[in-house]
C-alpha cells in the first residue's frame, strides 16, 4: 500500500448500516499540521501525532493480540509505529528530521528518505528500501537493531555480494512466499533486482 498523503494515516473501515455494508473513512493518526511548509515529527496519540509524507505501511499482531502499523515516514527519515488499540504513535528507528546513513539501534540509526517497506510473516524483521541512500536496510524488531542488508550507498548498477552491490534509488521491497528471495524495483536503473536472502547475494 502506498500513501502520498502529507500527514494523515487513514483506515477504511467496514460499517453495517441499515442492513447494507458501506465504508467509513476515519483518521487514525496524524494532525495534518504543516509548519514552515513541512509536516511534523511529533509522537503522540491519534491526531496529536505528526507525520511528514508517510509513504508505506506494514501491519502485524503482537503475541498478546495487540495490532500495530509500521510506517515509513519519508521526510522525517524514520520508522514510526502506531498501536491500533489506542492510536499511540512512537518513533522506533531513525532520528526525526535528520537525513543520513548510520546503522545502530533505534533512534541512533539514520535513514535517507526511505520508501517501501515489507515485514516477514513472523513479524520479526522489517525490510526497508532506503531510496536516497541507495541501500536496502533491515530492522530486527525485537531489539530495533538497524542494519544495512545490501548496497554500498553509491548510485550505480553492480550485482554481486549484497554489501558490494549498487542500486540507484531502490523504491520498494517484496518477499517471495518462502522469504528466500527479495525483489526490488530499482527505479533509477529501470530494472528489477533480486536478493537471495539465504546467501545475501544479488
Amino acid at each position: 500500500m502506498r500513501s502520498y498523503a502529507r500527514s494523515f494515516i487513514l483506515l477504511l473501515l467496514p460499517l453495517l448500516s441499515r442492513g447494507q455494508t458501506c465504508d467509513l473513512v476515519s483518521t487514525v493518526a496524524g494532525s495534518g499540521a504543516i509548519v514552515g511548509g513541512q509536516g511534523t515529527s511529533v509522537d503522540g496519540t491519534g491526531t496529536n501525532a505528526g507525520f511528514y509524507l508517510p509513504y508505506d505501511l506494514a501491519s502485524y499482531e503482537a503475541p498478546d493480540g495487540t495490532r500495530f502499523l509500521l510506517v515509513s515516514d519519508e521526510k522525517n527519515y524514520c520508522i514510526r509505529r502506531i498501536n491500533l488499540s489506542n492510536g499511540a504513535v512512537v518513533t522506533i528507528a531513525g532520528t526525526a528530521g535528520t537525513s543520513g546513513h548510520a546503522d545502530g539501534y533505534g533512534t541512533n540509526a539514520l535513514f535517507k528518505e526511505m520508501s517501501g517497506i515489507t515485514l516477514t510473516a513472523d513479524a520479526q524483521i522489517l525490510y526497508i528500501a532506503d531510496r536516497n541512500s541507495n541501500r536496502i536496510r533491515e530492522i530486527t524488531l525485537s531489539d530495533v537493531h538497524v542494519r544495512t542488508l545490501a548496497g554500498t550507498g553509491a548510485a550505480g548498477l553492480v550485482d554481486g555480494p549484497a554489501l558490494e552491490a549498487q542500486f540507484n534509488q531502490p523504491n520498494d521491497v517484496g518477499l517471495t512466499p518462502s522469504e528466500d528471495y527479495m525483489y526490488i524495483p530499482d527505479k533509477g536503473n529501470n530494472r528489477i533486482r533480486r536478493i537471495q536472502l539465504t546467501g545475501d547475494s544479488m
